[in-house]
């Protein structure tokens, strides 16, 4: 088991959390490439990094399927955190050997219509409808800690560098489904 923040500013007081930790761990696919460059921070062939809450560990072995997916990543661990490489990334554990950790759905939204004004200008009227966003919603299967579980329909909480969800109504016993309120960085369509 780990200790984690339940929110990344630690100054709000939000407290901490037990969750496990094992040699299987599951990270995002953002994480990791195939080719390192001098300005990725994360995971690559041969490169080292911190798991976030955790320990040091270097990508020693890429293991493919058939078609080239990558499937598994084959890594060392340094229990001493002998180095302090820059970067930190986030990951799900298995909660016990052989058991996958908890799927849920995550819908993340952005902007409905593609411009400013989708109903035109008082000189320049247009249709609303033509102006839609066709990308405005991102479906998704995720992995995420079992603790999660347990939160009820209208839950709210951070995801580290996702965003703020929130549990929606058409969660099931089965799988929740979380969708992004907001992201971190509201400003990136400040001018569009």
């Amino acid at each position: 088991m780990r200790t984690v923040a339940n929110h990344p500013d630690l100054s709000l007081g939000r407290g901490h959390r037990e969750v496990p930790f094992s040699r299987v761990v599951y990270i995002d696919s953002n994480d990791f490439r195939k080719v390192d460059s001098p300005n990725y921070f994360r995971l690559a062939p041969g490169k080292e990094v911190r798991l976030k809450y955790a320990y040091n560990i270097k990508c020693e072995e890429v293991i493919t399927d058939d078609s080239g997916a990558i499937v598994e990543l084959r890594a060392t661990v340094d229990l001493n955190n002998t180095n302090k490489p820059k970067g930190n990334i986030h990951w799900v554990a298995e909660p016990a050997p052989g058991v996958s950790p908890l799927k849920i759905t995550v819908r993340l939204y952005d902007r409905l219509f593609k411009s400013k004004f989708p109903e035109g200008t008082k000189d320049e009227p247009q249709d609303y409808l033509k102006d839609i966003n066709p990308n405005s919603l991102h479906v998704h299967e995720a992995l995420a800690n079992a603790d999660l579980a347990t939160r009820a329909v209208g839950s709210r909480m951070q995801f580290e560098r996702e965003g703020y969800f929130i549990v929606d109504s058409d969660s099931t016993a089965d799988r929740l489904v979380w969708n992004r309120i907001t992201t971190l960085n509201e400003d990136k369509h400040k001018d569009a």
